[in-house]
């Protein structure tokens, strides 16, 4: 049960815990990780960060996963991307149509159900973190939400352009292709999407996408 100030349900903080809703794209569930602040201020109240795995990873669960960020004051909430571990549909390489839309779900999820979280002129106080695939999502996230809510980014090791990644001056990476494709697949139940899947491995293996 999340966190109320309005009710003073659960405001001890300091715990982290799953939450599962339909995205209003498909209907696929929508999974994400809650990592409440060490200590929830009901008065100055907590300002948000999101978080994201890398390629067919996995969102941040238990306590501690954030300490330094929960320890801060922060509300930290990490993504299960789609079509990876609990989070429905198919990998789709950060569609504005699909993952765009599920993200602006989230940040939506977070302003309805956690009353915890700092507004500053109005707007919610929100940063993003996260690597590679992880980073992806920011920059979706800020060009697509239409509330312009992101207000800080930090993505790491990220491409801003996937096309230009895997086929540098075209000559596509191969290996890299290859490698994507099946631990795309592996870690994720097969959960890439049909395109994505023939795309990298046909890079992987005519060397043109």
């Amino acid at each position: 049960e999340v966190a109320s100030c309005g009710s003073g349900a659960n405001t001890e903080g300091g715990r982290a815990y799953q939450a599962i809703f339909a995205s209003r794209v498909d209907g696929e569930a929508i999974s994400i990780e809650i990592h409440e602040p060490d200590s929830i201020d009901c008065a100055a109240k907590h300002p948000l960060i999101l978080q994201g795995h890398g390629y067919a990873g996995s969102r941040t669960t238990g306590v501690g996963g954030f300490a330094a960020l929960t320890g801060a004051g922060y509300t930290v909430i990490s993504i299960d991307q789609r079509g990876s571990p609990d989070s429905g549909g198919t990998i789709r390489v950060m569609d504005p149509d699909f993952e765009g839309e599920d993200l602006i779900a989230i940040v939506d999820w977070a302003e309805q159900h956690l009353d915890y979280l700092r507004y500053a002129g109005g707007n919610l106080l929100l940063g993003s973190i996260g690597g590679s695939y992880g980073g992806m999502y920011q920059y979706l996230l800020l060009n697509k939400d239409p509330d312009r809510r992101l207000d800080a980014i930090v993505p790491e090791i990220a491409p801003h352009d996937l096309t230009y990644s895997l086929n540098p001056g075209g000559v596509v990476k191969s290996q890299w292709a290859l490698l994507l494709a099946g631990a795309g697949d592996a870690q994720t139940n097969l959960g890439q999407d049909s395109i994505i899947r023939a795309t990298l491995v046909e890079g992987g293996v005519t060397g043109e996408f």
